[in-house]
């Protein structure tokens, strides 16, 4: 789930990289006003790989922040 300045947006699917162990999806949102905050659920394959670790990298007008998300934790929230 992701919500921008406090509303749920869609997000559109543009691909994916395979790179040894991890896989590397990337997404984009268009036409948003301007980002004040960013808040991310993201626990894909947790209940798979307890393991499991996601990485996050959000982009808002050149401005980059990132973050790691480790099993069972997959919340994430960006200000701008």
């Amino acid at each position: 789930m992701l919500q921008v300045n406090g509303k749920p947006v869609k997000l559109k699917y543009l691909g994916y990289e395979i790179e040894q162990e991890a896989i590397w999806c990337y997404m984009e949102v268009v036409k948003l006003p301007k980002i004040h905050s960013i808040h991310i659920t993201n626990d894909i394959l947790f209940k798979e790989h307890e393991s499991q670790v996601n990485l996050l990298h959000v982009s808002v007008g050149g401005q980059r922040k990132s973050t790691k998300l480790d099993n069972p934790s997959g919340l994430a929230s960006f200000k701008f």
